[in-house]
């Protein structure tokens, strides 16, 4: 009888966890950067996010993972001429610094939610970053939302772009500032 009883509250556990699926909503979600050389000297712009789901097991996030493209990476320096846009966003894309054409995909990999951070790996050309990005989430009945502004350096990389030129104080600093407006949709 003992036996019994404790099967019958095993399944009636099991019964009780509640296992949501949300993906992400892209026209609802943006990912801007800001990279320097200077705090006086930056450009701006943003890079997109084109596909992401979570998983959330009785109110936790237990895991998800997001795709960035980064042939989207779009200079948005307000008083910055197109042409120089255009070179720009050509200069980043290139091997002195996200190699876009090597590596077109970034993922991010979700391990957990806890104390306002997401908890994830950063898959970015060839290598693993594991960083915990410091946001706010929000859940609704039938969405839930990631908003912040974060750094992540990319020193680790030692992407040629970023590396002091010999004899040069001013370089492109490898710590680039993110704010990250993100938007998931139950399924």
């Amino acid at each position: 009888m003992k036996i019994l009883s404790i099967i019958t509250a095993a399944i009636l556990l099991a019964s009780c966890t509640t296992q949501e699926t949300y993906e992400l909503s892209k026209d609802e979600s943006s990912l801007k950067w800001r990279g320097s050389i200077t705090p006086d000297y930056f450009h701006t712009g943003s890079v997109d996010i084109t596909s992401g789901n979570i998983m959330i097991e009785n109110d936790v996030l237990k895991e998800g993972s997001f795709e960035i493209d980064m042939s989207t990476i779009k200079v948005e320096d307000e008083n910055l001429p197109d042409e120089k846009k255009v070179k720009l966003v050509s200069h980043l894309k290139d091997a002195d610094y996200f190699n876009a054409s090597g590596f077109p995909k970034v993922e991010v990999m979700v391990s957990g939610y806890a104390d306002g951070n997401l908890n994830t790996t950063i898959k970015i050309l060839g290598k693993e970053l594991k960083r915990d990005i410091p946001v706010s989430m929000d859940k609704t009945e039938n969405s839930v939302s990631f908003k912040g502004k974060f750094d992540i350096d990319f020193d680790d990389l030692k992407l040629p772009g970023m590396q002091p030129e010999e004899g040069s104080e001013d370089h492109v600093q490898s710590v680039v500032n993110y704010e990250l407006n993100l938007t998931l949709k139950k399924k």
